[in-house]
């Protein structure tokens, strides 16, 4: 029996509603052998909002950023590494305050990454898919676990992993 798109959808996200959470028991390490066949009842909704158009955004990659800014200022080899040094050295002593210290500096950065993130504005729209959302109660209505509930109804023996 084949279950609907949507149907599949639903189980889904029963599930991963289900192990997002804490583990219902602890299990002893181990590798363990499992034949079980379940009876579930899923009631409920989902729900799937339309697809949007949004605009690619470019993430500044900051290590070629500042490559090219010491290119730039003819800062290169031995010289480029013991200004690098030295600033991340003040950035690392000045923690929340080295904001403050090169607020003009700080401006200066954010006022050229809104000039370059104005012509991603130029790039083609793209299309993502819309959020899919689940409203849904799982129940299990009933089992069958040969290997783990034999006939005396002991536990199956466990084997050790390695």
């Amino acid at each position: 029996m084949d279950l609907a798109p949507v149907q599949q959808i639903a189980l889904f996200k029963s599930f991963e509603k289900l192990v997002k959470g804490p583990p219902l028991v602890a299990v002893e390490a181990g590798t363990y052998s499992i034949d079980v066949w379940v009876e579930l009842a899923l009631r409920g909704g989902v729900t799937r909002k339309p697809d949007v158009e949004y605009t690619p955004t470019v993430k500044i990659p900051l290590y070629s950023t500042l490559g090219f800014l010491l290119d730039e200022l003819g800062i290169k080899g031995e010289k480029a590494r013991a200004v690098l040094a030295k600033c991340m050295s003040k950035s690392l002593k000045h923690g929340a305050d080295a904001g403050r210290l090169i607020r003009e500096r700080i401006e200066d950065l954010q006022f050229a990454e809104a000039q370059v993130q104005k012509l991603t504005g130029a790039l083609p729209k793209e299309i993502r898919a819309g959020a899919t959302t689940a409203e849904l109660v799982l129940d299990i209505i009933g089992f069958r676990s040969p290997a783990l509930n034999g006939p005396d109804n002991r536990p199956a023996r466990r084997r050790k992993a390695g």
